[in-house]
């Protein structure tokens, strides 16, 4: 939902702005709940824990810059961060998705 709000453009009506910024800071969330689940694979031993931790901790962060780039309704740095998101989230998945 993000993702089609900033392909067009973002919006002028402030809700809509403050909705995207509410489902940023849901996403920044998930990444603290993430953290306290186990992968599907690559944490069997304590390196691959710390891996799966660190991937979840920044996820979280980058979905945070996101709240803040929506915050200050500046399109060209949502478009930034969403795409860094989506770049945290394929990178976890390379080393922890089930195949």
């Amino acid at each position: 939902m993000i993702k089609a709000f900033v392909e067009k453009g973002g919006s002028t009506d402030a809700e809509e702005w403050k909705l995207m910024r509410h489902r940023a800071q849901i996403i920044a969330e998930a990444g603290n709940i993430l953290m306290t689940k186990s992968p599907p694979r690559g944490a069997d031993d304590e390196a691959g824990v710390a891996k799966w931790k660190k991937h979840c901790a920044e996820y979280r962060e980058l979905s945070k810059k996101l709240s803040k780039a929506l915050a200050f309704k500046k399109v060209a740095k949502v478009k930034a961060a969403l795409d860094a998101c989506s770049a945290q989230c394929e990178a976890c998945h390379k080393d922890h998705k089930s195949n």
